[in-house]
């Protein structure tokens, strides 16, 4: 995880713009690094049934690795540096998913668990929908109001 503020130097977002795009950091590994890793990807290759080959091991490494990388940013959308860093790195926003963390109205809230609750009708919950809808809309907005 990653937050705007622990960027002490934008060459971090061009590592972080590599690994969200291709999956690995060029040059990172030195030779003696890749010997160990094919070592240690070696009976996961073959499982796998990866031919024999470096290439294709080390191709098999990344793919693993983009397969079980999970990245954080945490930006704040205040001013230019946002704007910018997503003109010079587009790698924040072709390969991330971008949840915004804006207050919701009490009517949209409300309208999201009407529908959840009614698609439940299996539980039972007819008679109950306008009541757990509200009293949803008024737990959401106490967390909101109480971690503020």
């Amino acid at each position: 995880m990653f937050s705007d503020t622990q960027i002490v130097r934008e060459s971090f977002l061009e590592d972080i713009n590599n690994l969200l795009n291709i999956g690995e950091v060029p040059n990172l590994w030195g030779p003696e690094d890749f010997e160990e890793i094919l070592g240690d990807i070696a009976p996961l290759a073959k499982e796998a049934k990866i031919m024999d080959t470096r290439e294709a091991k080390l191709k098999f490494f990344v793919q693993l690795v983009r397969e079980n990388l999970h990245i954080v940013l945490a930006f704040s959308p205040v001013g230019e540096k946002l704007r910018n860093r997503c003109r010079m790195f587009p790698s924040i926003i072709n390969c991330c998913a971008i949840d915004w963390f804006d207050k919701w109205p009490n009517e949209a809230l409300y309208s999201v668990a009407q529908k959840e609750y009614t698609k439940q009708d299996r539980l039972g919950l007819t008679e109950y929908v306008e009541k757990l809808s509200n009293i949803s809309v008024k737990i959401h907005s106490d967390v909101i109001e109480k971690s503020e």
